[in-house]
């Protein structure tokens, strides 16, 4: 999976960088940046993660990402009527639980402060 994850994305022209950790699978803006994140096991420093996934450790599944550190390839390309919008928006997670009664998910938006 995390190879036809990267070849999807560097077709697109972005360049990716992955790998494992005990937790899960990293794919990062580039090869060294997730170096680091799998050596460090994962985003727990980051302020902007634990806002997006406060519940991380409880979830059964989650997903982050950080958008400021892709704006370089795609803000250029949004409408420059949305853009300073879109450029307040700082990261996206996505976390969720599943058990014998059901599921549930919880989608975050975190925005830069403005200023």
């Amino acid at each position: 999976m995390q190879y036809k994850v990267s070849k999807m994305i560097t077709d697109g022209g972005l360049p990716i960088g992955s790998g494992y950790f005990r937790q899960g699978l990293v794919f990062a803006d580039s090869q060294r940046y997730s170096n680091k994140l799998v050596q460090q096991h994962g985003l727990a420093d980051d302020p902007a993660f634990r806002t997006a996934l406060p519940d991380v450790e409880t979830a059964t599944y989650a997903a982050y990402v950080n958008t400021d550190r892709l704006e370089k390839w795609y803000l250029r390309r949004v409408d420059p009527g949305v853009r300073a919008d879109v450029a307040r928006l700082q990261a996206i997670g996505l976390s969720g639980r599943q058990g014998e009664g059901g599921g549930g998910f919880t989608l975050r938006l975190v925005l830069n402060q403005p200023g």
